[in-house]
């Protein structure tokens, strides 16, 4: 049967220097954005709750919808954004909808009412409840209290737990995020080896092998990592499995001719991911 999930986070658009041959003008952009294709293009059923700040056209609309996803632009509120969430607000009833998945995963590039009331939902069931953090944001680490699965890269991760001090490795950052309330933590670091998985009670080291040339795999890799982690996960993968097959998807080139999501694999190239990863356990 088909898994599905939600994706909650920002929608950016990004205006073309050339027209495409179809005539659009502009395209999605946004880590968000890439987590909901990466994760349809791996064969989950994604409803994107997306929050925009302007209009989104048929131009910013067409290809997200060719890749199957279920699309909710709904307006970032520039005053109380907790209005939004409340009875009556706008975002109120999709996130009821986006918490009956089987998975839900936040981007904390919303307002922080948005992404607790998101996370909150989904506790009311069985959704598994990630946050994906990509690249350094400025917020308040209390907001993971609410969620299951936690990718961070490194960066991202010193940031949340208040800046990078000296002597703290991944594993430091690891344990920190972990006791806000994530059972399973992830901190990636893009430029080199020392990623590390914690589940609450072990430290494991985890190997990416050796980074691209130039140094960093970009806050795609990041993306595309967890959202393969969240689907071999609601596929009921045991974690070591999880992680094998998030490391082999995120490490996939991107698809050069692939002209609306520049950064992603081809979906035939994350399909062939998802064949069983043997790790003797």
């Amino acid at each position: 049967m088909s898994r599905t999930s939600s994706v909650v986070g920002a929608l950016r658009t990004a205006h073309l220097l050339v027209e495409g041959e179809d005539g659009r003008a502009r395209r999605a952009e946004g880590s968000a954005v890439e987590l909901a294709v990466a994760a349809a293009r791996l064969g989950l059923r994604v409803l994107f709750l997306c929050g925009v700040t302007e209009d989104v056209d048929a131009d910013v609309r067409s290809p997200l919808t060719a890749e199957g996803l279920d699309l909710a632009a709904l307006h970032v509120p520039s005053g109380n954004p907790a209005a939004a969430v409340r009875e009556g607000g706008e975002w109120e009833d999709p996130l009821r909808m986006a918490a009956r998945r089987d998975a839900l995963v936040c981007t904390l590039d919303l307002p922080n009412a948005i992404v607790t009331a998101a996370l909150r939902e989904a506790g009311r069931g069985d959704t598994l409840r990630a946050v994906c953090v990509p690249s350094a944001v400025s917020t308040d680490p209390r907001i993971l209290a609410d969620c299951d699965v936690l990718v961070c890269e490194l960066a991202a991760a010193a940031a949340l737990v208040g800046g990078d001090e000296p002597g703290v490795t991944s594993r430091g950052f690891a344990r920190r995020l972990g006791a806000y309330g994530p059972r399973k933590v992830v901190v990636i670091d893009r430029r080199g080896g020392a990623s590390v998985y914690f589940d609450g009670e072990r430290l494991a080291p985890v190997d990416l092998g050796a980074p691209p040339e130039g140094g960093d795999r970009g806050a795609t890799y990041v993306t595309v990592f967890a959202a393969a982690l969240v689907d071999a996960l609601v596929h009921g993968d045991r974690s070591i499995h999880a992680l094998g097959r998030a490391i082999a998807a995120a490490s996939l080139p991107p698809d050069p001719s692939d002209p609306d999501f520049p950064g992603l694999p081809a979906g035939e190239a994350l399909e062939g991911t998802l064949d069983p990863v043997e790790d003797g356990a």
